[in-house]
C-alpha cells in the first residue's frame, strides 16, 4: 500500500500544521505521540523568527480529550467478520469505481496500475 494524505485547509499554519501532520505521520508508522510531549525548542526557535507574533504552542497537543469512541458504523466489525478487511475492500471498491469514471476522460486505463 500506498498513501496519500492532503489537508483540507482552514486551519493554522504555525499552531496546528505541523503537529497534526506529524501526529499523522507517527499513526502511519504505528506509534503514538504523547500530546503533552513539549515541542522541540529548535523548531519553537525557528518559527518564532518567521512568525514572531505568533502564540506558538508548548507541546504535542491542546490540552483536549483524545479519547474517541470506537467506530461502529459503516464498515464497522460484525460478528465473526473483520470490520477492517470490510471497510478496506469498500474503499478499494470506491477506488476502482472512480478510475473507472474518470480515467478514461484523462487518456488513462483504468486498469493499469502505473496509473
Amino acid at each position: 500500500g500506498r498513501w496519500l494524505a492532503v489537508g483540507g485547509g482552514g486551519y493554522g499554519l504555525v499552531r496546528v500544521v505541523p503537529r497534526a501532520w506529524t501526529h499523522l505521520i507517527a499513526a502511519a508508522l504505528g506509534r503514538d505521540i504523547d500530546p503533552m510531549a513539549p515541542l522541540p525548542d529548535t523548531w519553537r526557535e525557528r518559527v518564532r523568527t518567521m512568525a514572531p507574533s505568533v502564540d506558538l504552542p508548548q507541546t504535542m497537543g491542546d490540552g483536549g480529550d483524545v479519547d474517541y469512541p470506537a467506530w461502529d458504523g459503516p464498515g464497522g466489525s460484525l460478528a465473526g467478520t473483520d470490520g477492517t478487511d470490510r471497510a478496506l475492500e469498500r474503499v478499494d471498491s470506491a477506488i476502482i469505481a472512480t478510475r473507472r469514471a474518470v480515467f478514461p476522460l484523462l487518456g488513462l486505463d483504468p486498469e493499469d496500475p502505473r496509473d
